[in-house]
Order: structure tokens, then C-alpha cells, then sequence
């Protein structure tokens, strides 16, 4: 043992010195464990908890987009096949229209041959504004009834804005 007190003198090694620095080591290690540590351990809980909180969040915010491109996608599916739907009943009530008043100005022209110049102008008239007041009335119902179900301005608003709520 004295060898290494030996040693220790020659080197500048002062033990009291190094048990001073010992207590003080720990001195400020307990300081450290009792008051700072559990301060950043809390900081660094609350911000592992707000972390996880966001990307939970962007969780469900991917999962109400996916959703709501899946309905966008279904009413466009929808809102397709229902125009197709009104071009092809359109076109089948277009095609009666025409042959009904093909039929009917064929009449009056056979009629209107008969009478007076005066008169074959009168059932012209007569036979254009009867099949522009039916073309009229059928487009305005088939508009009424294709549109009656379609999104409105204001339920569509209302929608963004309780998604962007639970965001």
C-alpha cells in the first residue's frame, strides 16, 4: 500500500482532495436525480404524449379522406349512371316527340293543303307551338326529377365543416 501512496504523492494525487470531489459528485447527482430529472422526464413524457396524439390524429384525418374519396367516387358513379339513365330516357321520349309530332304536322299539312293559304299557316303555327310547349314540359320534369336528389351548396359546406372539426 504504500507503494501506491507512493505513487499517488509523485503523480500529485491528493486523497482528500478526490473524496471531496467524490461527495460533491454526489452530492450533485442526488441534486440531479431528486429535482431535475423528473422535470425533463415529465417535458419529455408530455411531448411523447402529444407525438402520439398527432399522429393518431393524422390516423383518423387519412382514414375520413380515404372515406371521403370512396363517396366522392360512389356519387360519381351514381351521378353517372342516373345521366345515363335521363340521356337514354330523354333520347326514347326525343325519338316519341318526334315521330308523334312527324305524325301530327303530317296531318295538319294534309289538312292545311285543303284550306286556304290563311289557314295552312295558322295550323303551322298552331303544330310548332304545341310541340315547343311539350318539349318544354318534358325537359323541365326530367330536370326536376334527375336534380331533385343532388347536394346542395349548403349540406355540402356543412359537411367540410364537420370534418375539418374532428380533425
Amino acid at each position: 500500500m504504500e507503494i501506491l501512496t507512493d505513487i499517488a504523492t509523485k503523480i500529485g494525487f491528493d486523497w482528500k482532495l478526490a473524496v471531496t470531489h467524490t461527495i460533491n459528485l454526489g452530492l450533485i447527482f442526488f441534486l440531479l436525480v431528486k429535482f431535475a430529472l423528473p422535470s425533463i422526464k415529465k417535458i419529455i413524457d408530455d411531448r411523447t404524449a402529444k407525438i402520439k396524439e398527432g399522429l393518431r390524429m393524422r390516423d383518423e384525418a387519412d382514414k375520413i379522406k380515404l372515406d371521403a374519396e370512396n363517396v366522392a367516387k360512389d356519387i360519381n358513379k351514381m351521378a353517372n349512371t342516373k345521366a345515363q339513365e335521363v340521356i337514354s330516357k330523354s333520347e326514347v321520349s326525343a325519338k316519341n316527340i318526334v315521330t308523334e309530332a312527324s305524325a301530327k304536322s303530317s296531318e295538319i299539312i294534309r289538312l292545311a293543303n285543303l284550306q286556304k293559304d290563311e289557314a295552312k299557316n295558322a295550323g303551322l303555327k298552331d303544330a310548332e307551338n304545341l310541340l315547343e310547349r311539350n318539349i318544354a314540359t318534358i325537359f323541365t320534369k326530367v330536370s326536376v326529377a334527375a336534380f331533385d336528389s343532388k347536394i346542395t351548396a349548403e349540406n355540402n359546406s356543412d359537411f367540410v365543416s364537420k370534418v375539418f372539426k374532428t380533425i
